[in-house]
């Protein structure tokens, strides 16, 4: 439960009531997906599977993503490895049927991590507006679904 451990600091740490986790434990991508993914994107390349363990702050206002971010990029036990900046106005949302996010790719290197050999291990955390995630309903993620497989086919 590392990256869910790390979401309930970073949201406590910041402390306003706009910030909040999604969920208490860390997300799974499945295998299917995963899969998926690797052939239609990576071209079988593992390493550059990133989001296998994922998980997910929402917040209420864009200065609660800001404040979110720069807690991670302060935080010595975190190392940031990439901002994927979907909220950017050099974004094309038409990639992701108008959803934006920011998500950050980064290590957790504490005692404990080094000592089970996960300082290297990659986790994925995605930074929400609460208005995008009302949106992301099990019907909104269908269609998005669709959406990519139309557009990799």
């Amino acid at each position: 439960k590392p990256c869910a451990h790390v979401c309930i600091r970073v949201s406590d740490t910041v402390a306003h009531n706009d910030v909040y986790p999604f969920s208490e434990k860390s997300l799974l991508k499945s295998v299917d997906r995963s899969v998926e993914k690797l052939a239609r994107v990576y071209r079988g390349k593992v390493s550059m599977l990133l989001d296998v363990v994922r998980d997910c702050i929402v917040v209420e206002h864009v200065e609660g993503m800001h404040r979110v971010l720069m807690r991670m990029v302060k935080d010595p036990e975190i190392q940031v490895l990439r901002v994927h900046n979907r909220m950017s106005q050099h974004y094309d949302s038409r990639e992701t049927c108008g959803y934006r996010d920011i998500l950050i790719n980064f290590c957790i290197n504490t005692p404990l991590s080094r000592q089970l050999g996960l300082s290297a291990h990659v986790c994925e955390l995605q930074i929400v507006l609460k208005r995008f995630m009302e949106h992301k309903t099990n019907n909104g993620h269908k269609r998005y679904v669709e959406f990519r497989n139309k557009r990799c086919a």
